[in-house]
């Protein structure tokens, strides 16, 4: 989780910022229409980054 965070506050490019916010939300147990919702990406979006970790 921390190599998650130093990522994300080394503002990184855009979609690695939503791949690295997705990957911490599924995490925090947020469900993936919620990550979805909030970062307004597809559910297979989600569902590829947290399978490919």
């Amino acid at each position: 989780m921390e190599e998650l965070d130093e990522l994300i506050g080394s503002n990184p490019n855009p979609r690695e910022l939503k791949r690295a916010l997705a990957v911490q939300m599924v995490y925090q147990r947020y469900t993936y229409h919620e990550i979805r919702d909030v970062l307004k990406v597809s559910v297979g979006f989600i569902s590829k980054v947290t399978f490919n970790k």
